[in-house]
């Protein structure tokens, strides 16, 4: 997963669900964030949490990127 934040304040990516797990922070104008959410063979949730006037841009990928 790729998230990008841009603008003022931050974004908090979420796993609803799994509250044992701390949210993924990403401040604005920093690099682009490229998290592993590992697919249990069940549904799974996710949230996006901006604050401030932040904005943000996210992709899903599957399989490996090429080296």
């Amino acid at each position: 997963m790729h998230i990008k934040c841009s603008g003022v304040g931050s974004v908090k990516l979420i796993k609803q669900g799994r509250l044992k797990d701390d949210p993924t922070s990403i401040n604005s104008d920093t690099p682009v964030t490229v998290g592993r959410i590992y697919a249990d063979p069940v549904k799974q949730k996710l949230a996006i949490q901006a604050d401030g006037k932040a904005r943000w841009t996210a992709a899903i990928v599957d399989g490996q990127r090429a080296l």
